[in-house]
C-alpha cells in the first residue's frame, strides 16, 4: 500500500503543479494589467496549492494506515504522513507557483495595453 501512496503522491504532485502553472500565468497577468485585487489573485493561486494536497495525501494516508489494520490511536500517523508528503510537495511546489506567479506579472506589467497605445 506504500507503494500506492508513493503513485498518489507523484500524480497529486503533477496536477497541482499544472494547475499552479495555469492559476500562475493567468493571476499573475490579471493583476499586473490591474484586473483584479492583490488579495484575490493570491488567494485563487496559492489556497488551492496549499489544501488540495494536503486533503488528498490525508485521505491515502487515513486508507493506508486503515488497511494496516490499525486503530484509532493512529491518528498522529495519519496526520504525519500526510504532513511529510504535504512539505515534500510544497518546497517545490510554491516556489515554482511564486516564480510563475512573478513572472507572468512582470510581464503583463511590462507589456504596453490597448488603452496606453491610443488610436490614431
Amino acid at each position: 500500500m506504500g507503494i500506492v501512496f508513493g503513485y498518489v503522491a507523484l500524480v497529486v504532485s503533477v496536477l497541482t503543479a499544472v494547475y499552479s502553472v495555469v492559476a500562475g500565468i493567468a493571476m499573475g497577468g490579471r493583476l499586473g494589467r490591474k484586473e483584479v485585487p492583490v488579495k484575490q489573485a493570491l488567494s485563487v493561486t496559492f489556497l488551492p496549492v496549499l489544501l488540495v494536497p494536503m486533503v488528498i495525501f490525508l485521505i491515502v494516508a487515513a486508507f493506508q494506515v486503515g488497511e494496516m489494520g490499525q486503530g484509532v490511536l493512529t491518528l498522529s500517523g495519519i496526520l504525519s504522513a500526510a504532513i511529510f508528503m504535504e512539505r515534500i510537495s510544497m518546497s517545490f511546489l510554491m516556489p515554482f507557483t511564486a516564480a510563475v506567479f512573478a513572472i507572468a506579472m512582470t510581464i503583463a506589467r511590462l507589456r504596453p495595453q490597448n488603452s496606453q497605445r491610443g488610436l490614431r
